[in-house]
Formats: structure tokens, C-alpha cells, sequence
């Protein structure tokens, strides 16, 4: 097994978690049946970041859905379509494991921007270390922006 395999079983393994925890305190999409996989609301917290390897700069966000594929989040800033991003759970007693995603789209609304992505496992990373090319790289701590 490679180092890529194994960061895109734990990438799926934290998906799916954070699936069942949407599962369980949210409510399932009306319009289910329009798409491949059930969208389910729920207000977690997370943590975004837009540098791949030190992760310096992070800001909350809200989600607003989850899907297997990918998710939703107000956000106060703005993110570009095609932008790369890395998200976690946001856990003040443990380290959370990083997912890479893609924005997909991006609407105002009242809190800032609705902003869209799709999880990208094959290149995410585990507890704040960023898999690029197979190297893992120590991230730095986030300062709060």
C-alpha cells in the first residue's frame, strides 16, 4: 500500500464520519432523489484553509450541508470556483484530520458567500500534515485571522 492509498483511506474513513455525525444531529435533503448521494444539513464548525503545505492561515466557516461527495459552508470570504482548500472538523481536544476539496461554486448570501466543494481524498492529509507528492510536511500551528 502507498502513502496515497493510505491517505485516501483515512480521507474516506473521515468523510464518512463526519457523515454519520450529519446523519445523526441533521436532517435528510427534501430533493434526495434529484441526486446521486442524500445531502444532509447540519451546522458544524469547521476549520479552511487555502495553503497546501503549512496551513498558516485558517477561518471558521459554518457547513451547511454534507454529502459523500462534497459539501457546503458560509463563508465571511470569498473563494474562487476551481480553488483548492483544505477542511477540518474544528476540535479544540483533538487534532482533526485535513480533507482536501475543490470550490465549486459561490453565492452570496446573508452570512458572506454560500460557498460549494467537492472532496478531493486522493490528495488529502492526516492530522494537519499535507500529502503532496507522497512527502508528508509538518504543518505550522494556524493563527486565527
Amino acid at each position: 500500500m502507498t502513502l496515497a492509498d493510505k491517505d485516501s483511506q483515512t480521507a474516506q474513513a473521515e468523510i464518512r464520519r463526519l457523515l454519520e455525525e450529519a446523519e445523526a444531529g441533521g436532517a435528510s435533503d427534501a430533493y434526495a432523489g434529484k441526486r446521486g448521494a442524500t445531502r444532509f444539513t447540519e451546522g458544524m464548525q469547521l476549520e479552511v484553509a487555502t495553503e497546501p503545505v503549512l496551513r498558516a492561515e485558517t477561518w471558521p466557516v459554518t457547513m451547511h450541508n454534507l454529502s459523500e461527495g462534497g459539501f457546503a459552508f458560509h463563508s465571511r470570504r470569498s473563494l474562487d470556483p476551481g480553488a483548492i482548500i483544505y477542511v477540518r472538523e474544528f476540535n479544540s481536544d483533538a487534532p482533526a484530520i485535513w480533507l482536501r476539496a475543490r470550490v465549486r461554486h459561490r453565492t452570496r448570501s446573508l452570512q458572506g458567500f454560500l460557498i460549494g466543494a467537492s472532496f478531493d481524498p486522493g490528495a488529502s492529509a492526516e492530522h494537519g500534515e499535507c500529502g503532496t507528492g507522497g512527502a508528508s510536511v509538518p504543518a505550522r500551528l494556524p493563527r486565527p485571522i
